[in-house]
């Protein structure tokens, strides 16, 4: 027995599709007439499960969501589109990816392998989802990005033009990642990040309101929150070890900052470069320094270590790091000051008035 199951007009014998392949789903006979953001009307059509599909937990004769055509939907692997999600256009879900909740995928946007895409998400352009990626909340992934490996993109964040995200890394909050930028390895990007150009995260953490551009590369435990804006305009700039960066920088150029490590009791790494410090609601250009929880300028650094070795008796090994930070620090100073010296003009220059010594 043959038989036609809408307008696809793809013939079905005893349920296999014409290639043989046992068929998965078919069409309910519900239809949703809906309007694509190109102002063009479609019309999709419910589909509903002819075998289990216990990957996804979908019984034979459970419904599904909406699809266009059997195009956007591969009767093979356990691929599938449930809740109220919709696919169109000339997108593809294939493999045993999920399409879930009120999510929508269209353009040339591919799901496939082992991914998820739930919630209110949207997939669209030549966007690509694979692997064991999970893409949720209200994110948004558009351009000819990529997201793929068990990378996870969820909340309100958005990726776009093409940019990959694999690997362990997460973007999560209100974060943004376009242009050519790469995050990978253990990375997380939150709050209202934004990273573009050639960027590459692998293993670091962006967060708060940071803005990484340019030609930048950030490996290991490296860090940089706050309203930082790193957007490098010479040959790159690469930042690892446990390098931090905290609110107010403001690093043009590779010159701009400076890691030492190890340092202090702990081995661990300094942190120096040029940024805003915000004092009674001033913004005065300034050197910055981090050392582990510490974070301020670098003559509040400067005179909290003198301070130091006049309240404690030291040891022989701690008055050795003590007398070490003391002699860093102007050699930091002389280092940094000319990048310091060049944001004072840039600043002054913005504001058509006096900056801040």
């Amino acid at each position: 027995m043959s038989f036609v199951i809408g307008s696809d007009e793809q013939r079905v014998n005893n349920g296999h599709t014409d290639e043989g392949v046992r068929r998965k789903y078919e069409f309910t006979g519900d239809t949703k007439p809906i309007i694509d953001a190109e102002g063009k009307g479609r019309t999709l059509r419910r589909i509903r499960a002819v075998r289990d599909i216990p990957k996804h937990n979908v019984p034979a004769g459970g419904t599904g969501g909406w699809i266009e055509s059997e195009d956007n939907l591969s009767q093979e692997g356990d691929c599938w589109v449930g809740g109220e999600s919709q696919v169109y256009g000339k997108a593809h879900v294939t493999g045993d990816a999920l399409v879930t909740g009120g999510s929508v995928v269209c353009d040339e946007a591919i799901v496939c392998g082992l991914s998820l895409v739930a919630g209110s998400v949207r997939i669209k352009g030549r966007a690509k989802i694979a692997r064991r990626a999970q893409v949720t909340g209200s994110a948004c992934v558009s351009g000819q990005a990529l997201i793929s490996e068990r990378a996870v993109v969820a909340n309100y964040a958005h990726v776009t033009d093409q940019a990959v995200v694999m690997g362990d890394a997460r973007v999560r909050g209100w974060a943004k990642v376009g242009g050519n930028a790469r995050i990978e390895g253990r990375s997380e990007l939150e709050g209202y990040s934004i990273i573009g150009g050639d960027v590459v995260l692998s293993g670091a953490c962006v967060w708060d309101r940071a803005e990484i551009k340019g030609s930048v590369r950030l490996y290991g435990s490296a860090s940089i929150c706050g309203y930082s804006v790193i957007d490098i305009e010479d040959d790159g700039l690469s930042i690892c070890a446990d390098a931090s960066i905290r609110d107010g920088a403001r690093i043009r150029y590779a010159d701009d900052i400076l890691v030492l490590s190890p340092v202090g009791s702990e081995n661990g790494t300094l942190t120096a470069y040029v940024g805003i410090h915000y004092e009674n609601d001033e913004e005065i250009p300034a050197i910055l320094v981090t050392r582990g929880c510490y974070k301020g300028t670098l003559d509040q650094f400067e005179q909290r270590v003198k301070r130091l070795g006049q309240r404690f008796a030291y040891t022989t090994a701690s008055s050795r790091r003590r007398e070490a930070y003391l002699k860093l620090t102007p050699a930091i100073r002389a280092y940094l000051t000319p990048a310091l010296e060049r944001l004072k003009a840039e600043l002054q220059e913005k504001q058509g008035g006096k900056c801040h010594e």
